[in-house]
């Protein structure tokens, strides 16, 4: 994979590429982090290891930069290109939460009872806040026409 006068939106693009592979791969887990994401893309972008230590570092913490969009956006319920199909229309196939500190994307049926309840209560923070904004440029556009 040569990387060699590629320019940095077509570089990010070709990362995506690298996460989305191996997010295939991993999908089938019960829990999918961002870390492991990075891991698995470091892996292919440099399979000898040959970078130094320090570029490593700074590239992983970007692949899972990365991989959080990715994940986000794989999961979120309200995509127009997302595939999900469940029994309850709307439910996502996983959900956001943190296991042993890390951001996590759980399986629907694998989440613990307080992990929905966190999935809930950033969800109606979520609402209030689009709700205010919502009320707040409605005003603004009647206060336009006056």
């Amino acid at each position: 994979m040569s990387w060699k006068g590629v320019a940095m939106g077509e570089s990010t693009e070709r990362l995506m590429d690298v996460l989305r592979e191996c997010l295939d791969v991993v999908n089938s887990e019960i829990e999918v982090q961002p870390a492991l994401l990075a891991s698995c893309a470091i892996k292919i972008i440099d399979p000898q290891g040959l970078s130094p230590t320090l570029m490593g570092w700074a590239a992983n913490l970007e692949l899972r930069q990365l991989a959080r969009g990715l994940l986000r956006n794989k999961y979120d319920p309200i995509a127009e290109d997302n595939p999900q199909t469940e029994m309850f229309e709307g439910l996502q196939e996983r959900y956001p939460t943190k296991r042993n500190g890390e951001p996590t994307y759980v399986l629907l049926d694998e989440l613990e009872d307080d992990e929905i309840e966190e999935n809930l209560a950033r969800m109606a923070r979520e609402i209030t806040a689009k709700q205010k904004h919502y009320d707040a440029l409605e005003a603004y556009r009647l206060s336009r026409a006056a």
